[in-house]
């Protein structure tokens, strides 16, 4: 695995170990967000442009989950929380979405459910990496949303 690559995935898995000792959901989120950087946007070259489209749309290609629509949704929500928080904005729970794309009660349970996606997305990550295999995200782009992730 290339060393970019790998600090990468040591960032994602940091900001998930320290998501749960943050006191405000807030902050748990931007932890959160900042994981699924790591893990679905570590080969973007200097114009990061377009962050949240790529996340959410790689999100939903590395997920099990067959509503990658949904998904997608979901990791846009995520962001644009995390875009309202780190910009000193108010963050309202009416405008986010869970997986299910039901609204949450609380910032609290939406956190709780990004944490949830985000903590098994890179548990797969990891397995791809200790087999030997990692994602090859250069190519992601070709591929159906319905199709599996190109490994390498």
């Amino acid at each position: 695995m290339n060393t970019k690559r790998s600090q990468a995935l040591k960032t994602a898995l940091r900001r998930i170990r320290d998501s749960p000792l943050r006191t405000e959901p807030e902050d748990q989120l931007v932890d959160l967000v900042i994981a699924a950087e790591a893990l679905y946007l570590n080969d973007q070259p200097k114009d990061r442009s377009e962050l949240r489209h790529r996340a959410s749309q790689r999100a939903a290609l590395f997920s099990d989950d067959p509503d990658k629509p949904q998904i997608r949704r979901f990791i846009q929500s995520a962001y644009d929380a995390r875009s309202a928080v780190a910009h000193g904005g108010a963050l309202d729970v009416k405008v986010l979405r869970m997986r299910d794309g039901k609204r949450p009660e609380s910032v609290k349970q939406f956190v709780n459910n990004l944490d949830a996606f985000i903590r098994a997305a890179a548990l797969k990550a990891v397995t791809l990496v200790a087999s030997g295999k990692m994602l090859d995200w250069q190519g992601w782009e070709a591929q159906m949303l319905d199709s599996a992730p190109p490994v390498s």
